[in-house]
């Protein structure tokens, strides 16, 4: 909700070399109206989700959607606000002000959780059933392409399996238990071929 107030400080220090409330107090109105509109459109676009900030594509598009709505809004705000005069140039350079802002702001957000996610802070560990080539092919995607923080705790071996892991610990069915206990495991995710799922 501070992403609008900080556009429209920049952009009032690069239009006017000064606060953007000091070339009219009509812009302080016209900043609530945009802050809530921003509130109700970024979460519209799904830009204050956690599942779409680490999403493979798309954040750009939602963020450049959230902007523009948010700034139609006000540009028509604007014109019917007191018969009060606002520079457009001002409203432009905020849209585009906020836009970065927001990429920003999400590529920060981003790096810390995946900082503490290599560190095994506030991210799902995950258990994998099956420890062969097709099982780590599986791992990485779900690294690669994670739509949440998540890190690969262990790896069950079905009987008779080539085990191809030799990064992290591959346990035995019999484990389970004292794995589940001992390791905080928050899922378990199969990536074994389907040929082999009579063996679970």
């Amino acid at each position: 909700l501070l992403l609008p107030l900080l556009s429209f400080s920049l952009a009032g220090y690069i239009r006017y070399d000064l606060p953007f409330f000091a070339a009219s107090k009509d812009y302080i109105g016209l900043l609530l109206l945009t802050t809530i509109c921003w509130a109700l459109l970024s979460r519209q676009y799904g830009l204050t989700t956690p599942v779409n900030l680490f999403a493979a594509g798309g954040k750009s598009r939602r963020i450049a959607s959230a902007c523009g709505a948010t700034f139609l809004v006000t540009f028509v705000g604007a014109s019917f606000y007191r018969n009060a005069q606002f520079s457009r140039s001002f409203l432009l350079l905020s849209c585009v002000v906020l836009f970065f802002l927001t990429f920003t702001s999400q590529i920060l957000f981003r790096v810390i959780l995946e900082s503490l996610r290599r560190r095994g802070k506030y991210c799902i560990r995950m258990l994998i059933i099956g420890a062969d080539d097709f099982a780590l092919e599986m791992a990485n995607r779900l690294m690669h392409g994670q739509l949440t923080p998540c890190q690969v705790a262990a790896y069950i071996a079905l009987p008779n399996q080539q085990i191809s892991v030799n990064d992290l610990p591959v346990y035995t069915f019999a484990d389970v238990p004292r794995i589940a206990a001992e390791n905080g495991i928050d899922e378990a995710v199969l990536a074994i071929p389907y040929a082999r799922f009579g063996e679970i």
